[in-house]
């Protein structure tokens, strides 16, 4: 093979001029793409700006609409939970001990009133099995 030609004093000179231009396109490639860039976010801000003074005009126009107080809501009664059969049979249980049906409720949180009912339809339902039911502990 003929490697002369790699002596001769242009192939430097040829070499460094084609890097010179791959160098040159690089550069004006990276800056055609900058400026693409550069306009496309120019576009989405002005976009964004618009769409903000939309937002802002909207709620401008519902912030005048709503100038008369809204209607008071109507009160709901809270519901509390009634006694679940763990609760239930915690009563049973504490009746059993001989505890009275304040403190019964007391104790479980609940209302007297609600105690005094599960107590006595307990007591109705061991009468009519034949069972003694637990008897009213004396205050």
């Amino acid at each position: 093979m003929n490697f002369d030609w790699i002596l001769n004093p242009l192939t430097p000179l040829a070499a460094i001029a084609l890097a010179l231009a791959a160098c040159i396109a690089c550069f004006l490639s990276t800056k055609s793409e900058v400026y693409r860039l550069r306009r496309t976010a120019a576009e989405t801000e002005r976009e964004l700006a618009r769409k903000l003074e939309q937002v802002e005009s909207a709620v401008a126009t519902m912030g005048q609409q709503q100038a008369e107080p809204p209607l008071p809501l109507p009160m709901v009664p809270t519901v509390r939970p009634s006694l679940n059969l763990t609760r239930r049979t915690q009563a049973l249980r504490m009746r059993r001990r001989g505890e009275t049906a304040e403190s019964i409720a007391a104790a479980l949180a609940a209302p007297r009133n609600e105690i005094e009912l599960l107590l006595k339809v307990y007591e109705m339902v061991e009468y009519r099995k034949g069972l003694p039911a637990p008897a009213e502990p004396a205050a």
